[in-house]
């Protein structure tokens, strides 16, 4: 075997020794070429799955909002015309001032003054409130109660204080009436939930 090896060394020199070792390194380099090329793909697929199962979540999750939005949706349709409904709370409140005050002078209430708004949130839906002052006469304080029973939107008297004063312009006395009126204000819902993440988050192929 030796007598062979270096017979052919004799007459060929190394280049039949370096073919194994060139073939080895083709071999080799397209090995890691190839290999390379898959470490990418799995990579670039393992990638794409987890967006996938990302954006599967986003969609799901989407799907609760929009049936909990629907479901609320329903439930404010019916109680939107007795709620103060404005983007802020400032507009519900001057609405309110407004619907009040269009109510006390519709009953023939003096000198109406409004004072010491508040309000209060809790679950999304606020409490306002404002004191009025003004004048009438025992009489109208029912039609104050029946008025507010069918007034468009609800409304509430959370306190009244009623004192007897004397009225100059007529003779004899009339009603000095304060009354905390309370109101609901919610804002508007809307129309839909959009799914914000679809645009950011979309699979590419």
């Amino acid at each position: 075997m030796k007598r062979d090896l270096k017979r052919v060394y004799r007459h060929h020199g190394i280049k039949y020794f370096a073919f194994p070792a060139v073939v080895l390194l083709m071999l080799a380099a397209l090995a890691d070429q190839r290999l390379g090329g898959y470490m990418d793909h799995r990579e670039e697929a393992s990638d794409l799955a987890i967006r996938l199962e990302s954006n599967r979540n986003i969609l799901d999750l989407h799907g609760k909002v929009q049936r909990n939005h629907d479901e609320l949706s329903a439930s404010f349709v019916s109680l939107e015309p007795k709620i103060f409904v404005a983007p802020d709370i400032a507009q519900s409140v001057n609405a309110m001032q407004e619907q009040v005050r269009a109510l006390l002078q519709s009953l023939y209430f003096d000198n109406v003054e409004f004072f010491d708004f508040s309000d209060t949130t809790k679950g999304g839906v606020s409490r306002i409130s404002m004191s009025a002052r003004f004048n009438g006469v025992p009489q109208q304080l029912p039609r104050l109660e029946a008025a507010l029973a069918q007034a468009p939107k609800l409304l509430s008297v959370d306190a009244l204080e009623i004192k007897v004063i004397d009225d100059p312009q007529r003779g004899g006395q009339q009603l000095a009436v304060m009354a905390r009126f309370a109101g609901l204000h919610m804002k508007q819902i809307p129309d839909s939930i959009p799914a914000n993440a679809s645009k950011n988050t979309e699979v590419k192929p």
